[in-house]
């Protein structure tokens, strides 16, 4: 089962700050948070609350890193693929793997710049 990777992920939504770039020699990382707005269900807001938020942090490592690191900037729109991993396989030195995505971690394996947004973030 080598090469398979059971949970992935698509999503699409907008950097809540700058992307935290890492670099030690010749390798780099970059966590950042993205957040995406979804319509909960259909009718209207004389209903209630029809929008709800989602937050998640992602890691990439590599020549992903470093592009994320230098082209994207906060308020900016990503569609990011990704999987999903334990924590501990890939932050092993954190004690509390709860703070940033629970007991897991998504890992970017590819992105797209969707949007610009060089003025303010308004999230």
């Amino acid at each position: 089962m080598n090469g398979i990777h059971s949970f992935r992920l698509t999503a699409i939504g907008s950097l809540t700050r700058e992307p935290e770039l890492t670099v030690r020699g010749t390798s780099a990382t970059v966590r950042f948070q993205l957040v995406g707005y979804d319509s909960i269900r259909e009718g209207t807001d004389e209903d209630g609350p029809n929008e709800s938020s989602t937050g998640l942090w992602f890691l990439a490592f590599g020549k992903i890193a470093t592009g994320i690191g230098r082209y994207v900037h906060k308020g900016d729109l990503l569609l990011v693929e990704a999987r999903v991993v334990p924590s501990s396989q890939v932050e092993p030195q954190k004690e509390n793997h709860k703070e940033k995505g629970g007991g897991h971690s998504f890992l970017v394996t590819g992105y797209r710049i969707a949007a610009v947004n060089r003025g303010s973030f308004h999230g």
